[in-house]
C-alpha cells in the first residue's frame, strides 16, 4: 500500500510550511515509492523503509527545484572539509550542486540504509544495485525538473530568513534538524532523544511535559547530526551563508548555549532579571513572554536563584529550557566542586618530565591488564582503586590520552590489534582490513577514531568492493573521516 501524505511532505518543512505544491510532491513521492519497489536494491525491504527513502529523495528534489540550499550547503561544507563536493563518488568539474544529479540521489540511499543504528551491514556505497536505483529515480525526476512548480513559500522561508530576527524560531528550526530534516535527521535520532529525555526526566522530577521541553530546547544546540556530524547552529549557518546572510550566519554559528546550572539572583526590575553564576559572571536576561518571571516569586525570601539553562544568541540571553526557582545557595558549593575536579584534573607536571613517557607519546599499548595497572601507577602516579578495574584477562588494551591538560583517560579493550603504532607489538593486518572500528561507538570514543584517522593509524582497513580489496581499501582510506562523521555523528 502506497501511504504517502500530505503530512509526511509538510513534516519536511521548518514550521510545517504549507504550500499548494505540496500534494505534487506527495504525488512525485508515490512514484518514486513504486520506482524503488521495483529494483533490486529495494526487493528486501519494508514498505515504511521504502517510504523513507521516497521521502527524503522528493523532498532532496524539492530542494533542488526550489533552490532551497540545503543539499548545497552539504556539498560546500563537504569541499571545505575534504577538497571535493561528495564522499565516495567523482564527478565532474561542472557539478552544480543546484539540479539533481545521480551521484546525490545514490549518496542520499545509501545514507538512508544507516537509519538503522544497530544495523551491523554496511553497503558499499558503489554497489550496482544501489547504482541502478539512483539511475532510475535521476531519469523521473529529470523528466519532472523543468516543469515541477517551486514551493514559493519554503524559497521565500529560507532566502529570506526572517525567522533569524526571534531566537526561538531560530530554535525551532535547529529542532527540525534534528528531527525532521531529509539531509540531516535520522541516525541516533531516537536513541539521542531517549537518552536525553531519562535525563532531563530526572532532574523535572518526573513532569514528562516539562522534560520533553528541556530535551527538545537541548537538542537543538548540544548533538551532531547529519552525514558530516555537524550540529545544527552549523548546518543553518553553513545554509545561510548559501543565501548570502553572512550576518546572521555568523549570530546562528556563535551561539553559546549553557548546560543547566544554578544561578544567584543579583538584581532584577520591570524590565529585566541579572543572574550571577558560579564563576560570578553576570547574565542578564529580559522579562518576555517567553521568560515570564512574577515579580512576587522574585521578591520572595526564600528566592536566591534558579537553577535553569539559557542561550545567549545575537548579544542576548534567553531563557532555554527549564528554569527552578528557590533555595539555591546550598547547591553551588557541591556544583563548583564537582566542576573544578574536572576542570583541575591534569598530568601536566607529570608529561612535563623528560624522563616520562607522557612527555612524547599520548598513545600507549599493553598485553595484559598487570602491564596496564602498572602503567596507571608508576607513569601517571594514579592511586590504586582510583580508575574501574578492567576484566580478568583481558588484552589487546589501548590507553589514550586525549589531553594532557584535562587528564582525560580513554581506555580501549581488545581493539589493539586494529591499530597499526610503531609501539604496537599486537597488530594485525589481515584482521584489520574488515574490521570497522570507527563504527564501534560502545567500544571505541570518537576522539580516539579522529586521533587515529589523523594519524593514519588504520592503513589497512578496506570496505568490501565486487572490484577487490585495492578498490575497497581506496574507497575507504579516501573517505575514512566521512565514514566516521556520518556512522558515529554525535559521538564523532
Amino acid at each position: 500500500m502506497n501511504f504517502i501524505t500530505l503530512r509526511d511532505i509538510r513534516k519536511g518543512h521548518p514550521f510545517g510550511v504549507s504550500s499548494p505544491t505540496d500534494a505534487g510532491y506527495v504525488r512525485i513521492a508515490k512514484a518514486v515509492f513504486d520506482w524503488l519497489r521495483c529494483t533490486p536494491f529495494c526487493a528486501e525491504r519494508s514498505e515504511e523503509e521504502l517510504k523513507r527513502m521516497a521521502i527524503k529523495l522528493t523532498l532532496y528534489f524539492e530542494d533542488m527545484v526550489s533552490e532551497i540550499g540545503l543539499w548545497h550547503s552539504f556539498v560546500r561544507k563537504h569541499q571545505q572539509l575534504y577538497g571535493k563536493p561528495l564522499p565516495f563518488y567523482h564527478v565532474e568539474k561542472n557539478y552544480t550542486p543546484d539540479e539533481p544529479h545521480i551521484e546525490d540521489i545514490q549518496f542520499l540511499l545509501w545514507d538512508s540504509t544507516l537509519d538503522d543504528e544497530y544495523s551491523d551491514t554496511l553497503v558499499n556505497p558503489e554497489n550496482e544495485a544501489l547504482a541502478y536505483a539512483a539511475r532510475t529515480v535521476y531519469t523521473y525526476f529529470m523528466e519532472l525538473f523543468e516543469d515541477t512548480p517551486i514551493n514559493d513559500d519554503l524559497y521565500d522561508f529560507f532566502h529570506e530568513a526572517r525567522f533569524t530576527d526571534n531566537f526561538y524560531e531560530v530554535r525551532q528550526v535547529l529542532k527540525w534538524y534534528f528531527f525532521d530534516c531529509y539531509l540531516t535527521s535520522g541516525r541516533f535520532k531516537d536513541s539521542t532523544f531517549d537518552e536525553a529525555l531519562d535525563y532531563q526526566m530526572d532532574l523535572c522530577r518526573g513532569n514528562r511535559q516539562v522534560a520533553q521541553s528541556a530535551v527538545e530546547a537541548s537538542i537543538a544546540f548540544r548533538y551532531q547530526v547529519g552525514p558530516l556530524a555537524l550540529k545544527p547552529q552549523e548546518w543553518l549557518a553553513a545554509l545561510l551563508t548559501v543565501h548570502g546572510h553572512a550576518d546572521k550566519a555568523a549570530n546562528v554559528a556563535t551561539i553559546e548555549a549553557k548546560e543547566l546550572e544554578p544561578y544567584v539572583l543579583e538584581h532584577y526590575d520591570r524590565q529585566t532579571v541579572t543572574l550571577r553564576n558560579v564563576d560570578d559572571e553576570l547574565m542578564t536576561v529580559r522579562r518576555t513572554e517567553y521568560f515570564h518571571v512574577q515579580t512576587t516569586l522574585l521578591k520572595s525570601p526564600d528566592t536566591e536563584g534558579c537553577v535553569g539553562s539559557y542561550a545567549r544568541y545575537n548579544g542576548e540571553w534567553y531563557l532555554n529550557g527549564m528554569n527552578s526557582w528557590g533555595d539555591i545557595k546550598r547547591l553551588i558549593p557541591e556544583y563548583k566542586k564537582d566542576r573544578d575536579m574536572q576542570r583541575n584534573a591534569n598530568f601536566r607536571d607529570i608529561a612535563a618530565d623528560p624522563r616520562s613517557r607522557l612527555n612524547k607519546e599520548k598513545i600507549f599499548f599493553f598485553e595484559t591488564t598487570d602491564a596496564y595497572q602498572r602503567f596507571l601507577k608508576e607513569e601517571l602516579k594514579m592511586p590504586k582503586g582510583s580508575k574501574a578495574p578492567l576484566p580478568e584477562k583481558t588484552k589487546n588494551i589501548i590507553l589514550y590520552i586525549p589531553s594532557i591538560e584535562k587528564g582525560k583517560l580513554c581506555t580501549i579493550m581488545d581493539c589493539a590489534e586494529y591499530i597499526k603504532h610503531k609501539n604496537n607489538p599486537m597488530y594485525d593486518k589481515e584482521k584489520s582490513k574488515s574490521c570497522f572500528l570507527i563504527s564501534d561507538i560502545e567500544q571505541v570514543p570518537g576522539e580516539f577514531i579522529r586521533y587515529a584517522i589523523a594519524n593514519n593509524l588504520m592503513p589497512d582497513f578496506a570496505l568490501n568492493s565486487n572490484q577487490g580489496y585495492a578498490r575497497g581499501r581506496q574507497l575507504a582510506q579516501d573517505n575514512l573521516d566521512f565514514l566516521a562523521r556520518t556512522l558515529r555523528r554525535q559521538d564523532y
